[in-house]
């Protein structure tokens, strides 16, 4: 018969363990630290989606993301030359105010 150790059990399994980035709403505690930096289950999770590649984008995230910059690059070109008109007729006024 083979024991697990907590090391070979899954996170939900784990009992009496608190992990950085748990909320506790209530009660006393003294705690042990076990693992810090790279060794919590916060940065072994870390870890692993740093070793993960990114797949090959399908063509519809593609297109979504050539529509999202050419959407974006509209907008700041209408704000642009909104501002800039903005400044004209301002300029306008105030030269007609004053001359």
């Amino acid at each position: 018969m083979k024991f697990l150790g907590y090391e070979d059990l899954a996170l939900g399994d784990q009992v009496n363990m608190v992990f950085s980035g748990s909320l506790v709403n209530y009660g006393r505690a003294k705690i042990l630290v076990t693992e810090t930096g790279m060794s919590t289950q916060l940065g072994k999770i870390a870890t692993l989606l740093d070793q993960t590649e990114e797949k090959c984008y399908s063509f519809t995230k593609k297109s979504l993301d050539i529509f999202g910059k050419r959407l974006t690059l509209g907008i700041v070109v209408l704000l642009c030359s909104y501002l800039l008109e903005s400044m004209y007729i301002m300029e306008i006024q105030f030269l007609t105010l004053y001359y």
